[in-house]
This record gives C-alpha cells, sequence and structure tokens, in this order.
C-alpha cells in the first residue's frame, strides 16, 4: 500500500467523510517499521542507534456537508417550507409563553390564598370583626343590628367580653378584639 493519502469513508447519519494522512507511510513500509522493530532497534543500555523511523500521528478529520437540500424543491418551495418552519417556531414559543403565564398567575393565586389562610390562622377574628357594627351602647347593654346584647351573649360566634362607655371588646377562636361606637 504505497502512496501519500490514506482515505477512508464511511457513511454514519446522511453522509460523513473521514480523511487518514500519512505523509510517510511509504517509508515506513520500507522500512518494516512498528513498535517492536523500532524497539528491536535500540541499544542494550536503552539508548537510540538513530535508524529507527520516527512513527507520525495520523489525525482523522470529519467534514459534515452543509444543509443537503432536496433536489426536487424549488427556491420557491424551499423560501415556503422556511416560512412554515418559522411560523411553527414562533407559535411553538407563543404557546410556551402563554402555558408559563398561565402557571405562573396559578401560583400567584396559590400564594395568595395559602397567605389569607395564614393570616386567618394568626388571627381568625378577620372573618367576622368587619361585620359587626356597633349601633350604641347603654349601660352595660351593646346595641348591634337592632337588638340588645349583654356581656356573656355570642354575636356571630364572637363573645362579648367587656362594654365600656365608647366600645365593645369580643372574644373569637381565643382571640379578642375590640370594636368602637361609630358616631
Amino acid at each position: 500500500m504505497r502512496g501519500k493519502n490514506l482515505f477512508l469513508i464511511g457513511l454514519l447519519s446522511s453522509t460523513l467523510v473521514v480523511t487518514f494522512s500519512a505523509a510517510s507511510w511509504g517509508q515506513m513500509e520500507e522500512s518494516g517499521s512498528s513498535t517492536e522493530a523500532s524497539a528491536s532497534r535500540a541499544g542494550g543500555d536503552g539508548s537510540w542507534d538513530g535508524s529507527y523511523v520516527r512513527e507520525q500521528l495520523v489525525k482523522p478529520s470529519v467534514n459534515f456537508p452543509a444543509q443537503i437540500k432536496d433536489p426536487t424543491l424549488s427556491p420557491d418551495d424551499v423560501l415556503l417550507l422556511k416560512h412554515r418552519e418559522q411560523q411553527r417556531l414562533a407559535a411553538e414559543a407563543a404557546e410556551r409563553k402563554r402555558q408559563e403565564e398561565a402557571e405562573r398567575k396559578r401560583r400567584a393565586e396559590e400564594e395568595k390564598k395559602r397567605q389569607w389562610e395564614l393570616m386567618l390562622l394568626k388571627d381568625p377574628t378577620i372573618l367576622i370583626r368587619d361585620k359587626i357594627h356597633i349601633g350604641g351602647i347603654i349601660d352595660k347593654e351593646v346595641l348591634i343590628g337592632g337588638k340588645l346584647y349583654t356581656i356573656g351573649n355570642t354575636y356571630m360566634g364572637a363573645k362579648i367580653v367587656a362594654v365600656s362607655p365608647d366600645s365593645v371588646t369580643f372574644s373569637y377562636k381565643g382571640h379578642k378584639f375590640v370594636r368602637r361606637v361609630k358616631l
């Protein structure tokens, strides 16, 4: 096998060209060079006597051809295909963006709900506090919603704990809150 270049061509995927080059292929064959032959030319003390052949490294190079076009397509067909591909990619991007936005909104609603539940655990009086409107206070009786209540009575689940001349203290689920008379 004498020659300056050795080419090996193989197919992988669509087209793959592998090129091996050995400039001194012929020299290596003539001298019968191999690792054993080179080693046998070494002197007894491990030094080389200079009659060996230097082996060259063979580096493969891989060349992938540029985009292979279908020869049956006209330039207009290629342009149309590119345009359709761009539209498809744009539609996919828009759908991804819509899904991300919907996911963001869902997470924001879940976080808002979680914050509300946490706030209710810390202070359950939030549910009824703003629904209780004091109409007036007469001695130790309170006018709420057109009815009179005294200490110990409950209104909307909140127990009246104390009555002062301008406010009423309620207890609801272990938490106390105060409502004042609106003038």
